[in-house]
């Protein structure tokens, strides 16, 4: 039995403004026990708009709980113990078998062409599916459309359109496209594109969908050329029991113990981190098991006939470790799944320059071994939505206990209840994503300083297009990021733990007045001390 009161609680109740009591089931005199199970299945789900929209299958969701439960006096055969039944036991037990929907993945994947470096206007019309991609070195120059890319119906792009013809490469040469060099305009050189994100990129998917334009405007692509939904697993289970002992006709005990187990796989990233969420897979899963315990006891006591006094305690604890399903993946170091990033500088992170802001003499890196997130400020690239998790998992361990007697007392026409409760409340676990060397690492919209790789970015001055030393630009800023040059990056120096916890101590009394049969007034007070978070540290 569930109960939520919203408004209508009296001072009777802690916390607020929602207070939700449940009931769990007691066992009786005689036994009793059920078997059952809930299934549902993704192939009798209808199609969601959105899906039919994208042309992807509808989520493979599938849910299955099976449970069995059972209760009765509490019997050792051969022997006399309980035969006034005055100790009963209920207990259950379900299963959870859920892969449930996680989220529609829809991203602009650069196709193998635009990995590859060429990033001239016939390229850019063929990945995005518009018109363009003219034949002479005017139309090239102009960018994928041959038209003006701000416009409206390119509004939705962002400099995606924008060809690199005319741009400076990360080795000072001109990206093609002049009258004295008319081959190859736009095309990136080998040699320029930075092998740390060319390392990245393979964990892209490949694009499944042709761009369409959006319909009911006038923007001629969504981008959109990758779309799937994707599901996550939390299977678990859940145990409940209860022992219910009728000591003597005026002091009744009942005790529960709950257990509950979940196992977490999913694939958008940890959900306790602050970075932006995955718009596509990640290359590898966050799982979390995730078990919980509670422990509960009621005594109450029957004073006299108008007199009644009840004593509450409970505590629960709550742990939710968690780690990349294939952590060394994600490594910069020798032997890790990206080693080719960390080969090419950037292994041990950005330095502190960017932290402590230009011109800083500290040049050392913060220590960080796991790549980390990339991206920029339209939908040039694909996002990776992870964040830095060291090597023991993510730590969150939580608390919580309480206390509290209530005295009833009817007194002619006045029902009358007091008490006290108190609680405390523990959270130690590491602030993740805590970001201490920044979230922004650097900020560069189109371009960075040539031969100035991302593992030292920050100990030079900003870089712009008109910056010393000269830099790189690229107006398609899926250009700069082959180059080494996302609009944004991020990365932890340290999770550090913030072990808090704190206490809250109240009282109260109430009177229900029955003033007359159809008349009932009711009165509360309620006294709360409740402490301010400490760190145990």
């Amino acid at each position: 039995e569930v109960k939520v009161s919203t408004s209508d609680f009296g001072a009777d109740q802690a916390r607020g403004p929602v207070v939700i009591a449940a009931v769990g089931k007691s066992g009786g005199s005689e036994y009793h026990g059920s078997m059952y199970a809930y299934m549902r299945n993704y192939q009798a789900n209808s199609d969601d708009w959105i899906s039919k929209h994208f042309g992807v299958a509808r989520p493979q969701a599938k849910y299955f709980y099976p449970g069995v439960n059972a209760g009765g006096p509490v019997m050792i055969p051969g022997t006399h113990f309980n035969h006034n039944k005055r100790l009963v036991f209920w207990a259950g037990y379900e299963y959870y078998g859920q892969n449930l929907p996680e989220a529609l993945f829809t991203a602009f994947i650069p196709s193998q062409r635009m990995l590859g470096g060429d990033l001239s206007p016939d390229s850019l019309a063929t990945a995005l599916n518009v018109p363009g991609g003219g034949t002479s070195l005017s139309d090239k120059t102009t960018g994928c459309t041959g038209a003006d890319q701000t416009g409206p119906k390119y509004s939705n792009i962002g400099s995606l359109c924008y060809s690199m013809v005319g741009g400076t490469d990360m080795n000072g040469n001109n990206i093609g496209g002049t009258q004295a060099a008319p081959l190859n305009p736009g095309v990136i050189s080998p040699q320029a594109i930075d092998p740390g994100v060319a390392a990245y990129a393979k964990w892209y998917p490949k694009p499944n969908r042709i761009p369409q334009p959006v319909a009911g405007t006038t923007e001629v692509t969504d981008t959109i050329n990758y779309a799937e939904n994707q599901t996550k697993t939390q299977n678990g289970f859940q145990f409940h029991s209860r022992i219910d002992e009728n000591i003597s006709d005026s002091l009744k005990l009942y005790a529960t113990y709950n257990w509950e187990k979940i196992d977490y796989i999913g694939h958008t990233g940890p959900a306790y981190y602050g970075y932006p969420g995955s718009n596509i897979p990640m290359p590898t899963s966050f799982d979390s098991n995730t078990p919980s315990n509670l422990v509960s006891l009621n005594l109450t006591k029957v004073i006299n006939n108008s007199t009644t006094n009840e004593v509450l305690l409970t505590a629960v604890y709550y742990i939710n470790p968690g780690q990349y399903a294939d952590r060394n993946k994600l490594m910069t170091t020798p032997g890790g799944g990206n080693e080719a990033w960390g080969a090419a500088g950037y292994d041990g992170g950005i330095t502190p320059g960017v932290l402590y802001g230009p011109g800083t003499t500290i040049t050392s890196k913060v220590g960080e071994h796991q790549v980390p997130t990339l991206g920029t400020w339209d939908a040039a690239i694909p996002q990776f939505g992870w964040g830095y998790v060291p090597t023991t998992g993510q730590f969150l361990h939580k608390f919580a206990w309480t206390a509290a007697d209530n005295l009833t007392k009817v007194f002619k026409t006045h029902s009358i209840k007091a008490g006290f409760y108190a609680e405390q409340t523990g959270d130690n676990e590491a602030q993740l994503a805590s970001n201490l060397a920044g979230y922004n690492f650097f900020q560069v919209w189109d371009g960075c300083a040539i031969n100035q790789p991302l593992s030292s970015f920050g100990s030079n001055p900003l870089p712009s297009p008109s910056s010393t030393p000269p830099s790189a630009y690229a107006a398609n800023t899926f250009g700069a990021f082959l180059m080494g040059c996302p609009g944004y990056s991020g990365q932890d120096l340290v999770d550090y733990n913030a072990n808090l916890r704190f206490t809250s101590i109240e009282g109260y009394a109430t009177d229900e007045w029955k003033v007359l049969p159809k008349l009932t007034l009711t009165f509360g007070l309620r006294l709360s001390h409740i402490g301010p978070w400490t760190d145990r540290h």
